[in-house]
């Protein structure tokens, strides 16, 4: 597929305005009647005419003010029922038919019913919120429901705060459905508002100026005030897509927190139950400070399971577990933000813990040493699997934890880059004093290492 550059669409979108009003300008003249086909000329000097009037601006801020308020009670209200979709199936099943129904429903019924039952000056902005409610809801329900929970993981493991979660992890995930329902919503929302402004005979609007124009059979000035009409649309549309590329600052704290106090965890009589089978019957376990131990077995039996226990993102069904303040993790896949560059995506881990200029200096420290110095601006898509590994890897290593825990972090790469990793983590251990807890299924790794093994087997 050829791509077309952003100058190229913009010649393309000026030759089809040109052309646009080239053919306006050839049927006036070949019809030559000003009054039922008016000339560019005429139109343009209607536009002077209307904006020196006094009536002009009450009604173009009486209709801009009408679509603001219908987008915002639209977007609230969508919000909060796609959120209610995701957390309550039950909810979902009952109204989603209504949401549904909506979307099918005539614009003019709606406006009609409305004449009936409601104020004058409501109307435009009910029949806002009926048109535009269940498009914004659909969009943002398939969003939220799209949303990765592995990521949530993550952000809960390394204490990423609430609004840095929100900004950097959830709200980049369903901004692509929230843009794409104002982009549609905003287009019906305005024809319905202007048209619920005809139809209801507002005091002040473009519907009400363009229903006297017909009144008087004035195509000048109905043609003008259309104008002003796709002109206000056309500002929003461009509003919207601006808003769609801006991105929110990772916040971080003032001063460094408190250090952390690394000491030994201890397992006592765990157990965890699937709703199809046990995994884990009574098993305990003592991890000592400064030690490292490597956790092996077949596929199957737990291994990912007692680290999540131990990290935290899973409870054990039964038994007891050390307070672990901080547990620094390395998940099975790489879990990055692809929106944020590998300096970011470590800086927003430790956005809780340093001040940025120094969540800055660890970050790219720690990604030169891991040999990503020339990568620190990458957008993390365009790095291979490897890459996004050592990210992963070094943000882990970054992070001051009672215990870093690692599912299977080396594989995939190259043996002499796996010993770099390991005498880092080693390195790194002997200055922090934590517990490193990794698994894998090779014995080379645990030889290199010099690890303690815990072997798990069916139902320990």
């Amino acid at each position: 597929m050829v791509s077309i550059s952003m100058r190229n669409k913009l010649l393309i979108h000026i030759l089809t305005f040109a052309i646009v009003l080239l053919g306006w300008q050839y049927l006036a003249k070949w019809i030559d009647n000003d009054h039922l086909f008016p000339t560019l000329q005429s139109l343009g000097n209607e536009l002077i005419h209307l904006s020196s009037t006094d009536h002009f601006f009450n009604s173009v801020l009486s209709t801009t003010l009408r679509g603001c308020v219908g987008i915002v009670i639209s977007l609230i209200a969508a919000l909060g029922m796609s959120v209610a979709f995701v957390k309550i199936p039950f909810v979902k099943e009952l109204l989603n038919p209504l949401i549904v129904m909506m979307r099918t429903i005539p614009t003019i019924s709606f406006i009609l019913l409305a004449i009936i039952f409601l104020n004058v000056e409501t109307i435009p902005i009910v029949i806002a919120l009926l048109v535009m409610f269940p498009i914004l809801c659909q969009n943002l329900t398939g969003g939220l429901e799209k949303l990765n929970s592995d990521l949530t993981v993550m952000a809960h493991q390394f204490h990423i705060g609430s609004v840095n979660k929100f900004t950097q992890i959830i709200y980049p995930q369903i901004k692509p459905y929230l843009f794409s329902g104002l982009a549609s919503s905003m287009g019906y929302g305005w024809r319905a508002i202007i048209m619920g402004e005809v139809l209801a005979m507002t005091d002040f609007g473009i519907g009400k100026q363009l229903k006297d124009a017909q009144y008087h059979l004035d195509v000048s000035s109905l043609v003008a005030w259309t104008i002003v009409a796709i002109g206000i649309s056309y500002i929003f549309d461009v509003l919207i897509k601006k808003l769609s590329r801006l991105n929110f600052p990772i916040l971080f704290i003032k001063q460094k927190s408190s250090d952390i106090i690394p000491s030994d965890i201890i397992l006592d009589n765990i157990s965890f139950d699937y709703p199809e089978r046990s995994i884990l019957k009574d098993y305990s376990l003592k991890l000592e400070k400064g030690h490292s131990y490597a956790l092996l077995g077949n596929s199957g039996v737990g291994k990912t399971t007692l680290m999540s226990i131990i990290g935290g993102w899973r409870k054990a069904s039964k038994g007891s577990i050390s307070t672990i303040q901080n547990a620094a993790v390395v998940f099975q896949s790489p879990m990055l933000i692809n929106q944020l560059n590998p300096v970011q995506n470590i800086m927003l881990t430790l956005a809780n813990i340093y001040p940025k200029q120094q969540a800055q200096k660890i970050a790219i420290d720690i990604l030169q040493t891991v040999g990503l110095g020339n990568h620190l601006d990458a957008a993390v898509t365009h790095l291979s699997y490897g890459q996004q590994q050592r990210v992963a890897i070094a943000r882990a290593l970054s992070f001051p934890a009672e215990v870093v825990l690692m599912d299977e972090p080396f594989k995939g790469l190259q043996p002499s880059l796996t010993n770099q990793l390991i005498d880092l983590t080693l390195e790194l251990q002997r200055k922090h004093n934590f517990v490193f807890l990794f698994i894998t299924h090779h014995m080379r790794e645990v030889e290199y290492m010099r690890a303690e093994t815990i072997c798990l087997n069916e139902i320990n």
